[in-house]
């Protein structure tokens, strides 16, 4: 049996042009930038652009801090990220106090965080990233 940490990480499609991080129930930033910092060494054996999702649908609660660690989710310090990030399962409350009413965060012009409710959403989301040039 493998053991289960509070944030981890895997690549969504055989492509891994999409790097999931996965919040279980309790966690903290220190176990999400942990897990960010493992899953640096994965991307360079992956796709030439890469996006980033933060499924937060098993989380039983988000830590406090949100405001100052959401700005470093998915920032393009390596090529091959792309800077866009969806967050999937935020509390809605949250989300409004991020983006003032919206459901996009721009931290800089490369670096951009979508919040979406579910799966379906995020997924439409990608597929849209696909189509565009």
């Amino acid at each position: 049996m493998t053991q289960q940490f509070s944030v981890e990480f895997k690549w969504d499609n055989p492509e891994k042009s999409i790097l999931r991080f996965i919040a279980h129930g309790e966690w903290t930033w220190k176990d999400f930038h942990r897990a960010a910092h493992v899953a640096r060494f994965a991307i360079p054996n992956a796709a030439p652009q890469v996006d980033i999702i933060l499924d937060l649908t098993q989380s039983a609660r988000t830590p406090s801090g949100i405001t100052a660690h959401i700005r470093t989710i998915g920032k393009p310090e390596i090529p091959q990220l792309t800077g866009r990030v969806i967050v999937i399962g935020l509390e809605q409350g949250l989300v409004h106090q991020l983006t003032r009413g919206g459901d996009t965060l721009s931290i800089a012009s490369n670096h951009t965080i979508y919040f979406v409710e579910n799966e379906a959403a995020a997924e439409t989301l990608l597929q849209s990233w696909k189509k565009a040039p």
